[in-house]
Parts: structure tokens; sequence; C-alpha cells
């Protein structure tokens, strides 16, 4: 039985990474469904990492966001755009710890008429926070979204899953 308020979820992809990767794609996602949630839990990475999040492998200046980070003893915010979502800073984690967890919501993703916008909100026990509000300039249905480490490697037991949200 699904909780509450979570029947309109229905799993469209699940993996968890037996060996290490820089990259995990999504891609051929239906087109059946109001929004997408994108969760990664024990997200894990080899070195120190930037990650970022890219749709339908779009390269192109059509990534704005604006976002809050925060640790415990501070916190900035600030805005940025260019080629791609910048997900966060993430610090190592090693297999024995619990990682970073990460929410990505993905609002009206087949419309054709309008930009398409996602909240992403990461956190770690001990490390702190961030989220994120994203505008993709483009009226594209999204088809495929990647998430990339800009160095090293998701670690091996990273976990990604794809949800269909229906209206």
């Amino acid at each position: 039985n699904m909780p509450a308020g979570l029947s309109a979820l229905t799993p469209l992809a699940n993996t968890t990474l037996a060996s290490s990767a820089s990259s995990i794609t999504f891609s051929s996602i239906v087109g059946t469904y109001r929004d997408l949630i994108l969760v990664v839990a024990n997200y894990k990475a080899s070195t120190d990492i930037t990650a970022y999040i890219r749709f339908n492998s779009d390269t192109g200046s059509n990534y704005s966001q604006t976002y809050l980070v925060g640790n415990g003893s501070a916190a900035y915010a600030g805005q940025s755009s260019g080629t791609k979502f910048d997900i966060g800073y993430f610090t190592y984690a090693s297999n024995s710890d619990s990682g970073y967890s990460m929410i990505v919501n993905v609002m009206d993703y087949t419309a054709t008429d309008k930009h398409k916008t996602a909240l992403i909100r990461s956190n770690r026990a001990g490390v702190g926070s961030e989220t994120f509000a994203t505008r993709w300039a483009s009226t594209a249905a999204i088809t495929a979204i990647s998430l990339t480490a800009s160095t090293g490697t998701f670690s091996i037991g990273t976990s990604f899953a794809l949800y269909g949200v229906s209206a």
C-alpha cells in the first residue's frame, strides 16, 4: 500500500550503482504524467565534486537558477545561469557514511508552451543543505535527464529513482 497522498506516484526507473559512474541518464522518459520526481539516495562521490543536471542533453546557455545554501554556521544565496544546473558541492562520503539525499521536482515536463521549472533540494546530516529554484529556457518536452559529476564519480551504492506524478 502507498502512503496517503502518494498514490499518484508511478515508478518509471530505478537503479543503484554496482560500480562507480561519472554520470547517469534517464532517457526515453514517457510523456504521460504531469510532473517528474527524481530521488537520489545515498548520494556519494569518490572525491569532492560539483555535480550538475541537464535536460535532453542540451548544452546551450538555457539554464538559470537561484540558490540558498546553509551548513549550520554559515549561509549564502545567489543566482547563476549557464549551460547546466549546478546542484551543489559535495564532500567525499565514504561507503560507511549515509551520503547525501536529493529530490528534484520537475513541473509540467511535457508542456510545449512554456519554459520548464524545477526545485532541487539536497542535504546531508552534519554537512548542510542546498535548495535551488531553476528554469530551463526551452519549450521542448523533457525526455531525458542526466546527472553528471564534474570531477570524480558517484560511488557504488548511490541510488537513483525516477517517478511520474499524475494530476
